[in-house]
C-alpha cells in the first residue's frame, strides 16, 4: 500500500489513524480545507478563541475536526495540537458535554 503523499507540515495518515480527540476519544479526521482558511482568516484577524477563551496567535497548516464535527484541533508545524483546552468549538450545539 502506498503512503499517503504529505507536505512538510502535514500529519502522516498513519499517525492521523491512531490520534483519539482528548476529550471524548473520538476519531479525528482532516478538517476541509476551506475551514482551515477560514479559521486561519480568524486568526490573522485577532478574533478566533480556543475552547478556554485564550485568543488562538498561530495559523495552522491543518486541521482536526472530530467525527461530529464539533471540535477542531490545530495541526501546526506538523504536530498536533491536542490538548481539550485547545479544541475550537465549531457547532454552537458543542456546550461542554460529551458528544
Amino acid at each position: 500500500m502506498a503512503a499517503e503523499p504529505t507536505t512538510p507540515a502535514s500529519l502522516p495518515a498513519e499517525a492521523l489513524a491512531l490520534l483519539r480527540c482528548p476529550r471524548d476519544g473520538q476519531r479525528l479526521l482532516r478538517a476541509p480545507s476551506g475551514w482551515v482558511a477560514a479559521l486561519n482568516a480568524a486568526i490573522a484577524q485577532r478574533s478566533l478563541r480556543d475552547r478556554s477563551g485564550s485568543l488562538v496567535h498561530e495559523a495552522m497548516d491543518e486541521g482536526l475536526v472530530t467525527q461530529d464535527g464539533a471540535r477542531l484541533y490545530r495541526v501546526v508545524g506538523g504536530i498536533a495540537v491536542l490538548r481539550v483546552d485547545s479544541g475550537i468549538l465549531v457547532q454552537p450545539a458543542d456546550r461542554g458535554e460529551p458528544g
